[in-house]
């Protein structure tokens, strides 16, 4: 099967923070993580194109930036994939170097 995407998807499990704009954050948990994007999963629905701020701790440092839902699941369980939009430098030598300490790849699920 042909892979069409560009970054590759480290599955793991990692809390994380989600600020949807206008609204309160809420406890998340990520699934698998990209260069470009992360897969979560949530207490509750997720709404396509909703902007939100994701916060999250990478070993010492903290990755935080703007994002986009770019993929809902329909019902139970509440995931969401969410696209990072412009991250600050710092926030992606923090994830680099992240992904960099990471076993290679798994293939999992999309996002």
């Amino acid at each position: 099967m042909f892979e069409r995407r560009r970054h590759h998807r480290h599955r793991l499990a990692l809390p994380a923070r989600l600020v949807p704009a206008g609204a309160e954050g809420f406890p998340v948990e990520v699934l698998n993580i990209s260069a470009e994007a992360v897969l979560v999963r949530g207490p509750h629905p997720f709404q396509l194109l909703k902007r939100a701020l994701l916060r999250l701790h990478l070993g010492e440092r903290i990755f935080e930036t703007d994002t986009v839902c770019v993929r809902v699941n329909q019902g139970p369980p509440w995931e969401g994939a969410f696209l990072f939009t412009n991250p600050p430098e710092e926030a992606v030598r923090a994830l680099e170097t992240f992904l960099a300490g990471l076993p290679y790849p798994q293939t999992g699920r999309a996002l």
